[in-house]
């Protein structure tokens, strides 16, 4: 029987100091296992992304760490505090986790104003309605949304509804923010509009956030921080950069944006990098530590890595168009290079049916081809 966390009845293991620490969190339902074992660890004041297709558990891993959904084994720790240990019968309620939640759907009570939307999560912690009122409209007018103040949220464009809801979590001090897939129902120029404003914002008052999302561009652009999520697990975590520049396996890699995966065999390693054979060239790569000379492996091929025009030292390949997508400042050209090899390139001009293209190898990345969980 889980109890309500107290001070003196906390696990006598010191938890990390963290913005968020998820350890072996296991999820059931109807039978079936959602989460397997997770493990996420969110260093505080990081602006951390969860990128995973749907159905990979990503609302239901928001869920444990909201205290709505239970899990059957793991802890969780916010800000050092323990809020979850199946082990020892702690669940602390959800209204306790000190959180702030930001839906997909916005949420506002729509025969409240704006500033009532923001001020009511003060007034339920037992502030009063005039104080709460005047602390809402500090905040409103941070986000520029302080002449929108008495309007009814369905006044309001869609944007303008999702930074009402924001600054509503914020203006509760939470120790972290949980964000449920928040800019998924926006048209492209509004999602880009709040993914800056996001960012800007997180940069300013250093707030923890945890922000769910299945786009790779959302979660690379916005996140100082990025875990993959896939079947249930954690499959892959640092920042953003790392995990797309070195995906520990086939899911990351393709999870995280587009590229190819040209299957290749080592041929010889020293120190970092390893020796192979593309087409009928043999370059040297940085590689995965676990990859030795014999094994098969994959090649991650991103778009940035190939180029139309000449870098010293890099090898050169000819390479026959196959696709080009006008995209308004480039172009995206789908090409062959000789043996079947695809790779995808950007591109200032559509280039003709045959051309060149070079390698820049140290921006290449050769990892096993099973699959490899890091996290």
């Amino acid at each position: 029987m889980f109890r309500l966390i107290r001070q003196a009845a906390r696990d006598a293991s010191t938890p990390p100091t963290s913005g968020l620490d998820v350890s072996g969190v296991g999820v059931v339902r109807s039978g079936r296992r959602i989460l397997s074992d997770a493990n996420l660890y969110v260093p505080k004041g990081a602006y951390a992304c969860i990128l995973g297709v749907s159905g990979s558990g990503k609302s239901t891993l928001l869920s444990a760490i909201a205290g709505t959904v239970v899990p059957a084994a793991g802890r969780l720790h916010i800000s050092g505090r323990t809020v979850f240990d199946r082990r020892v019968g702690v669940c602390e309620p959800p209204e306790r986790r000190r959180l702030g939640m930001v839906f997909q759907d916005y949420a506002l009570w729509p025969h409240l104003t704006v500033v009532d939307n923001v001020a009511l999560p003060l007034m339920a912690r037992r502030e009063r309605r005039a104080s709460a009122r005047s602390a809402a409209r500090v905040w409103l007018a941070r986000v520029g949304l302080r002449d929108l103040a008495e309007q009814l949220p369905a006044a309001l464009s869609g944007g303008q509804q999702q930074r009402v809801a924001l600054v509503r979590a914020l203006a509760v001090e939470p120790e972290l923010i949980l964000l449920d897939e928040p800019l998924s129902a926006l048209d492209t120029t509004t999602r880009q509009e709040l993914r800056d404003f996001l960012r800007h914002l997180s940069r300013e008052l250093g707030f923890t956030a945890l922000h769910v999302t299945h786009d790779p561009h959302e979660a690379l652009a916005l996140g100082t921080y990025l875990a993959v999520l896939a079947d249930g697990r954690v499959i892959q975590q640092g920042t953003p950069e790392h995990v797309y520049r070195y995906p520990a396996s086939p899911d990351v890699a393709t999870l995280t944006g587009s590229g190819s995966l040209v299957p290749v065999r080592i041929l010889d390693r020293i120190g970092e990098q390893v020796k192979l054979r593309l087409g009928e060239i043999y370059i040297s790569v940085p590689a995965d530590s676990t990859l030795a000379p014999g094994e098969d492996a994959l090649l991650v091929l991103r778009p940035h890595a190939v180029s139309c025009l000449p870098l010293a030292g890099a090898p050169m390949f000819r390479a026959r168009r196959l696709d080009a997508q006008y995209q308004g400042d480039r172009w995206r050209v789908e090409a062959e290079l000789a043996g079947g090899i695809r790779v995808n390139l950007w591109s200032s001009v559509n280039p003709p049916s045959d051309f060149d293209v070079h390698l820049a190898t140290d921006q290449v990345w050769a990892m096993p081809a099973q699959k490899k969980y890091s996290a």
